[in-house]
């Protein structure tokens, strides 16, 4: 999860930003556009599912300690 928020994610969104500025100048085309943008959005899906999967495992290891680990 880490390494999606602090390193994947806002590099996918600088590369975004790259191509986006390279579209409006004509030096990227739109497929790479494009896909930038999809290669994005499947980060921050891929970053929410693994954040649920830790959030999931950290309630059943709450459960079986039967304590708060989360303040």
């Amino acid at each position: 999860v880490s390494l999606y928020a602090r390193a994947i994610v806002p590099q996918a969104t600088l590369a975004l930003e790259s191509s986006l500025s390279g579209y409006e100048v004509g030096n990227v085309d739109f497929l790479t556009l494009m896909n930038n943008f999809v290669t994005i959005l499947d980060y921050e899906t891929n970053y929410w599912d693994q954040y649920a999967g830790l959030a999931e495992s950290m309630a059943r290891l709450e459960a079986l300690v039967a304590t708060n680990l989360i303040p």
